[in-house]
């Protein structure tokens, strides 16, 4: 008799403390199935606030840094302590996976500007975790359940895709979401569209 296969673990970045992050780990939470055993790496006071009154606070696991000052929290406002707190719910979660603690990561928004103020200067998550694996091509894949989208570009503004696409960043995108599809999706033969 074949044994049930456990849940996948997935470690949850909480982002931003200030930002929309914690509120949307608690209205996700809400919604995710059993399938996944979810972890959420953040400071459990920021989480409470972010639950409002109509709903419950959602029954995870949440790894607690406690990295959040008290005093004078609000949410909607940039800060370096903020910034280097997003961070650190970061590097745990990769050291998490990097450690076999967890299989996956999903990691809720930072701010740019926070982290830079704290000492980062990286545009957003791919670009530090790039730099933390000493990866030379990567690229960063939005999934729901009907779309996965790998982007060619990232964290720039509209008005400069046009001159930053060039075929060989389309070529490489393509590539590495059709490994990626694959490879860790499952997905036979990948159909793609180029828009």
């Amino acid at each position: 008799m074949e044994s049930a296969r456990p849940p996948i673990r997935i470690a949850i970045t909480m982002g931003d403390p200030s930002g929309i992050g914690p509120e949307l780990c608690v209205k996700a939470l809400a919604k995710l199935p059993s399938r996944a055993r979810c972890v959420v790496i953040g400071d459990r006071w920021v989480l409470e606030k972010a639950t409002s009154n109509k709903q419950q606070a959602p029954r995870t696991e949440v790894i607690d840094l406690k990295n959040v000052g008290r005093k004078g929290f609000a949410f909607g406002k940039v800060r370096a302590e903020y910034g280097r707190a997003s961070m650190e719910y970061l590097d745990l979660a990769k050291e998490m996976v990097r450690e076999g603690e967890a299989d996956g990561m999903v990691t809720c928004p930072i701010s740019k500007e926070a982290i830079n103020l704290a000492g980062f200067r990286y545009s957003g998550h791919t670009e530090y975790l790039r730099a933390q694996a000493k990866a030379e091509d990567v690229v960063m894949m939005l999934v729901n359940q009907d779309l996965k989208m790998g982007l060619v570009t990232r964290h720039i503004p509209l008005a400069r895709v046009p001159r930053t696409l060039d075929s060989k960043k389309i070529s490489l995108t393509v590539t590495l979401t059709y490994q990626a599809l694959h490879d860790f999706f499952g997905i036979a033969r990948p159909r793609l569209v180029v828009c």
